[in-house]
């Protein structure tokens, strides 16, 4: 949030993305041997651009896509060393 405050005065506006998986296939493809971890409701790419550009015209401050991923910004917040434990096994499996 600093920069934002930096880059108020000239007019700038800047917004945080906040982005869960999204259906791209950059995974399966950049992973080789590594089979990326499922996500069932990983959200569209197009979807994505589309709320960044209403997000831009509104001037917000941040975006969570998929908006459900506020729940796991939540947990991670609450229990982080939990959260990254079990990231880590479920990339080793």
């Amino acid at each position: 949030y600093s920069l934002r405050g930096e880059l108020f005065s000239k007019n700038i506006n800047v917004l945080n993305l906040i982005v869960g998986r999204i259906n791209t296939g950059f995974s399966s493809r950049s992973l080789g041997s590594l089979k990326p971890p499922e996500t069932p409701f990983g959200g569209s790419a197009e979807k994505l651009a589309e709320k960044t550009y209403k997000a831009y015209l509104k001037r917000k401050r941040e975006i969570v896509y998929p908006s459900w991923y506020r729940f796991f910004i939540s947990l991670y917040n609450l229990f982080p060393d939990l959260f990254l434990k079990q990231a880590t096994k479920k990339w080793q499996s």
